[in-house]
């Protein structure tokens, strides 16, 4: 047995001391007791508490060391804060707090109440707690550590316990300032925080009013895309009938079923149906796995399939596919997506190959246009051919009142709405 020797006629246990822990444990280089007795089992035997206790008075030694080391270090950036201009303090009194709290948490000072909160809450134990209460997908999870991450090396600490209004606001404010994001990134990263902080609060794992709650900011409507001419549009799936099946299905299909990028390439042949004599594609998580979500809980609907998707041959499609992903040659990336790979390749053949290259004209431009043609269609009378509620499932914009919650759609309705997107290939020139 290890650390089990046999000495001047009788066995012993002798166990060697870390150097660095034998003036706190008070022993010299080892801990060694003897077995008194000569007999090998039995001194197997006899060892096991021996060294359960000499292994426990390590432990304790370890932790005890590590403690002095954490007391040496808060003392050294204490003594370095000491140093520190005036001026600096002033304007960085969020690591003047965070030194200060390091102090007194590894010399065992309580800090004052108003000061520092008791509760140690990190940013890293709570989005661990939103992930599995969410049931976040692996991308989803590595967007918030990485924005909350952000937040957390702009704070110089890890306590959202911590965390107060001015915290947030001046974070914003100095995003603002230093132009380097976008509105929307702005908005995007506030977003990511202020979610974490109210599932925090939300679910009492911080008590009191959470400090994020009255942070706001409007980022505006910012760039708006252009919708595509009816001529761009006949150039764009004209050139789609002559590309690999991936590039034409998913161009159709963004055309005349006005279906995200992110939602039809990662679809399954079962998504397709036909339903009450309509074919339908289901936009739905039954098909998908855990890491291919739908943008919003809006995005799960029925779009009805226009008669040029028919007309074109994409049911022939669909059954040439087989029962599986009907993109199955779409790579799927880390997150266990094929919409990544699927977007870059669209983007790069409508600037490449199409040559579409007005940057306010990408390639979800195509969905936008036929957007377009269901708000603007009308009626004989000249009312609106498409109700709003039925526009707006079609196109997964969610809800615009209460109306909008209650009841479906019947698979005719659809149908009939999504006809109105109209049909470039129909037409014989630009005046057609």
């Amino acid at each position: 047995m290890r650390h089990v020797q046999f000495w001047h006629g009788t066995y012993r246990v002798r166990k060697p001391i870390p150097k660095a822990l034998q003036a706190i444990i008070g022993r010299g280089a080892y801990l060694t007791e003897s077995l008194r007795t000569a007999d090998e089992r039995e001194s197997d035997k006899r060892a096991l508490p021996v060294l359960a206790t000499f292994q426990a008075m390590l432990d304790k030694g370890q932790v005890a060391w590590e403690l002095e080391q954490r007391r040496s270090i808060a003392c050294a950036d204490l003594s370095a804060l000491d140093r520190q201009p005036i001026e600096r303090l002033i304007c960085h009194p969020r690591h003047a707090a965070s030194v200060l709290t390091r102090f007194q948490e590894a010399v065992g000072v309580e800090p004052p109440i108003s000061a520092v909160p008791r509760l140690l809450v990190t940013f890293a134990a709570n989005i661990e707690r939103w992930a599995t209460f969410t049931g976040a997908s692996k991308k989803g999870r590595q967007d918030l550590e990485t924005k909350v991450g952000k937040f957390v090396e702009w704070l110089e600490h890890d306590n959202m316990a911590a965390v107060v209004f001015e915290d947030g606001r001046d974070w914003r404010d100095e995003m603002i300032a230093a132009g380097e994001l976008s509105p929307k990134s702005i908005s995007n990263y506030l977003k990511a925080v202020k979610a974490l902080f109210g599932h925090a609060y939300d679910n009492e794992h911080i008590k009191g009013d959470n400090p994020m709650a009255r942070v706001k900011y409007d980022p505006g409507e910012g760039r708006k895309r252009d919708d595509f001419t009816i001529e761009e549009r006949r150039t764009i799936l004209l050139a789609a009938r002559e590309a690999e099946p991936d590039i034409k299905w998913l161009t159709f299909l963004s055309a005349y079923a006005l279906t995200r990028t992110s939602e039809i390439a990662d679809a399954h042949t079962r998504d397709i149906v036909c339903e009450g004599g309509v074919w339908l594609l289901k936009v739905r998580r039954k098909n998908r796995s855990k890491d291919q979500r739908t943008k919003t809980p809006q995005s799960t609907r029925d779009v009805a399939l226009h008669s040029a998707l028919l007309d074109e041959g994409f049911l022939v499609y669909r059954d040439s596919v087989g029962d599986g992903p009907l993109f199955p040659n779409l790579r799927i990336d880390g997150y266990g997506k094929r919409a990544g790979q699927a977007a870059t390749d669209l983007s790069d053949w409508l600037r490449n190959v199409v040559k579409m290259t007005d940057p306010d004209k990408p390639f979800y431009s195509l969905r936008h246009s036929g957007i377009t043609d269901l708000r603007t269609a009308r009626a004989p009378d000249g009312s609106p051919a498409v109700k709003d509620d039925v526009e707006r499932y079609l196109t997964a914009h969610g809800k615009k009142d209460q109306h909008g919650n209650y009841g479906t759609y019947p698979a005719t309705e659809l149908k009939a709405a999504i006809e109105w997107v109209r049909n470039p290939l129909t037409l014989r020139s630009a005046s057609g």
